[in-house]
């Protein structure tokens, strides 16, 4: 596999187009490659540029199969894909969290690394997405000893589209039970669990969502939206006042 890399490199054609990447011509459509060599192609693209790439694929099937190429190829620390549905209605009413969760961590990827590989299929170009102060804003940064107030954090979570329960057992959803806030992020395998003295932060841990026994200690932890785009009740005011002033407008039309 290095051996064919090292011929890509030497090709006169790639190395135009890596010279025109470099000034700044960054937007390249490629042709004419199957599935293994693009990803061989991906793999030496990167190796000569260390910047982030984006890669558009037509389905969602395409930018899976090439995920999983490119991960054999580089490692999984550096491959992030955004998955997205062709329809967007299906989309929209069966989407699985396992995708959610896909779309999630690759936009945190992309802001906490700045760098990797990313894939994703035509449709995900047309997602409505956060402002990057947006989606920034949306993340909570928890540490042990840290103040919190109890209202405004659970505010938060429902803002961020978690679903308040009396016991967690699925992704996306958060409990309260006295001074314990239990909350099952969509991307983590499991859940984690904050425990309050007081308004302070005692402890953090992982704990299993079948049987509630802790698993892991932890220093701190940034749980991320279980929505890509978040509304807070500011947001949501200012949508219904703008949904309400165009029915008005269409009605006198009507």
């Amino acid at each position: 596999m290095e051996l064919l890399s090292n011929l890509l490199i030497e090709d006169t054609h790639i190395q135009k187009l890596v010279r025109e990447l470099e000034g700044g011509n960054d937007q390249q459509l490629i042709t004419g490659l199957n599935s293994s060599a693009r990803a061989v192609f991906t793999k030496m693209l990167y190796k000569e540029r260390r910047k982030a790439i984006l890669i558009v694929t037509p389905n969602l099937l395409h930018a899976q199969k090439l995920t999983e190429d490119l991960v054999k190829l580089v490692g999984e620390e550096l491959v992030r894909l955004y998955p997205a549905d062709e329809l967007i209605a299906a989309d929209i009413s069966i989407t699985s969290p396992e995708l959610r969760a896909q779309r999630l961590e690759a936009l945190d990827h992309m802001l906490t690394k700045k760098n990797g590989i990313y894939i994703v299929p035509i449709a995900g170009l047309k997602k409505h997405m956060p402002k990057v102060k947006d989606w920034k804003e949306s993340i909570i940064s928890v540490s042990e000893g840290d103040e919190i107030i109890l209202e405004s954090f659970l505010q938060s979570l429902v803002d961020m589209g978690y679903v308040r329960q009396p016991m967690v057992t699925t992704p996306g959803e958060f409990a309260l039970r006295g001074g314990i806030i239990d909350i099952y992020p969509l991307y983590l395998e499991n859940p984690i669990r904050l425990e309050l003295f007081d308004t302070e932060v005692d402890s953090i841990r992982t704990f299993s969502a079948e049987d509630q026994r802790s698993l892991e200690k932890l220093k701190d932890i940034r749980i991320l939206p279980a929505t890509e785009y978040v509304l807070t009740a500011d947001k949501k005011k200012l949508l219904a006042h703008k949904l309400e002033q165009s029915l008005a407008e269409s009605l006198k039309k009507s």
